[in-house]
């Protein structure tokens, strides 16, 4: 897996707020093999950590 993202809480974002990113990844910076997967992960270091992630557009040209 690469990393081509990340987010903390209190820098990047703040709770109980909406936020709208854009993550563009060109060919020419990674491969994109034929069985490309993509991963959303969450370092939830408490037990009662929540994540939403919502409104998720892949596309490819």
């Amino acid at each position: 897996w690469q990393t081509v993202a990340s987010y903390a809480r209190g820098t990047d974002f703040n709770n109980n707020q909406f936020y709208s990113k854009t993550v563009t990844l060109s060919k020419s910076q990674y491969a994109f093999p034929s069985n490309m997967k993509v991963r959303f992960m969450c370092d939830a270091s408490s037990d009662g950590d929540d994540v939403y992630i919502d409104e998720i557009k892949l596309s490819a040209k």
